[in-house]
């Protein structure tokens, strides 16, 4: 039983728009360096290790701890939900016609274009 128990994972907080806003920007700042091709100059440790720091950035401002695997799974996750979202507004601009575009983006969902 104690073995079960030691095995069972805590649910970690839920991100605050802060932090979700500060990821963004954090991943806004880095984008070419994390989402490079590899090469030479551009190799799978620095990649993690730009994660790392991300993470830490996070840690520090916020007081919650969120590991590499958190951040990249949560950034992961937005980009999914604003994914549809951004092709919705893409989709209206290219209708015939003339006017705005029926979808308005947060900018939040603006900085993931």
């Amino acid at each position: 039983m104690d073995l079960q128990q030691d095995k069972t994972k805590t649910r970690s907080k839920n991100y605050s728009q802060e932090e979700i806003n500060t990821l963004v920007d954090l991943v806004e700042e880095n984008k070419s360096r994390l989402f490079g091709s590899f090469s030479a100059s551009l190799t799978f440790e620095e990649k993690a290790s730009l994660w790392d720091q991300i993470a830490s950035g996070l840690t520090t401002q916020h007081g919650v701890h969120r590991s590499r695997d958190d951040v990249t799974k949560k950034r992961s996750n937005l980009l999914c939900k604003h994914k549809p979202l951004i092709a919705d507004k893409i989709k209206s601009i290219r209708k015939t016609g003339s006017g705005p575009a029926d979808a308005e983006l947060t900018a939040l969902e603006e900085k993931d274009l």
